[in-house]
């Protein structure tokens, strides 16, 4: 399975630290369900910067759950085979 970060690292540090390119959120034209907060009818009152931002910690904490669960599978399978 592959690592949240190319370095090698758990991914589990400062989100703000490691945040990509805000010039790969220029493409984005709507908000998927869940998302922290609706977009408006209006794009050119849309902060794209802080929406991008919003969005990458809203993925980063989504992928600290995953990782999350992840440890509680393992540790239940490795009870389960003890």
């Amino acid at each position: 399975m592959e690592d949240c970060c190319s370095d090698g690292s758990s991914g589990l540090g400062d989100p703000l630290a490691r945040l990509s390119d805000l010039g790969s959120c220029s493409s984005w034209s709507g908000s998927p369900p869940g998302s922290p907060r609706p977009i408006s009818d209006h794009e050119d009152e849309i902060d794209w910067e802080q929406r991008c931002l919003e969005l990458q910690l809203e993925l980063q904490k989504y992928k600290l759950h995953a990782s999350k669960i992840r440890d509680l599978l393992k540790d239940k399978v490795r009870i389960y085979f003890i």
